[in-house]
């Protein structure tokens, strides 16, 4: 799953906090810190048929370090993968052969 958003143009920015839930009103957990050069990360550790929902904070460089409030939430899935069907499957030669045509 890949999310994109405009950059902060904040002198003082750091980087990008990504949160993620299951649900959409639900317990928000941290999966990510970004450097602020991003504008874009990719979730690796999403699972087909999941919608899951997701938020981005911005924080800075101060000590200690300033949260700001998050976007707004957006969701999407990846789509389950499909098995192939009989008929979707490549030909096999006459004989049983399975060797390159």
């Amino acid at each position: 799953m890949k999310l994109y958003w405009f950059p902060n143009d904040e002198s003082d920015l750091a980087g990008y906090k990504i949160y993620r839930s299951e649900k959409e009103n639900g317990d928000f957990v941290e999966i990510a810190r970004v450097e602020s050069s991003e504008s874009s990360y990719i979730d690796t550790t999403a699972k087909p048929g999941v919608r899951y929902y997701y938020f981005l904070t911005a924080v800075d460089r101060a000590e200690p370090v300033n949260e700001s409030g998050h976007s707004e939430v957006r969701s999407d899935r990846i789509a389950p993968a499909s098995k192939p069907s009989p008929q979707s499957r490549p030909a096999q030669p006459a004989g049983g052969s399975h060797g390159v045509l």
